[in-house]
């Protein structure tokens, strides 16, 4: 199956909002003898570099508490029970597809669900493994990561 590393919509957004947002920081500078228009393009511009940043700092964030918790290597073992398609996200006419499992926690006797992430370039279809590694947060079962990686 390969890695489970992907660009996502988050990331390029982010990516596409900065980048036009310098465009226009730098055009601005050549529209300094109009300081209407020089005001016009340099806000916008710095509300594009800074929406793009903040976006692509939420995805970093992201990536870092799923490292953190791949590093404490406190993980359970879940039983995958469902693999379904994430209709409200489309790129390039394609939904991803996400993983749904199910653990008993032995100490609460309650039964537990998480999500994946969205992934674009697999076949979940072909699963040979019914357990995924669910790295867990020991004091916080809220945060958690979906090890798709450990599917293969």
């Amino acid at each position: 199956m390969g890695k489970f590393k992907y660009l996502d919509t988050l990331t390029l957004c982010g990516m596409v909002f900065a980048f036009v947002g310098m465009i226009f920081v730098i055009v601005s500078v050549f529209l300094k003898s109009e300081p209407m228009f020089y005001w016009i393009f340099f806000g916008m511009g710095a509300l594009f570099v800074l929406v793009g940043i903040v976006m692509i700092a939420v995805r970093l964030r992201h990536d870092a508490q799923s490292r953190e918790l791949m590093e404490q290597n406190e993980y359970v073992l879940a039983n995958v029970s469902e693999i379904a398609w994430d209709y409200n996200e489309t790129v390039n006419g394609k939904h991803p597809q996400y993983i749904k499992c199910t653990y008993m926690n032995p100490e609460t006797g309650l039964m537990e669900t998480f999500r994946s992430e969205n992934v674009y370039d697999v076949d979940f279809n072909e699963l040979r493994k019914p357990l995924v590694k669910v790295y867990l947060d020991r004091n916080n079962h809220r945060k958690y990561y979906v090890d798709l990686n450990s599917l293969q």
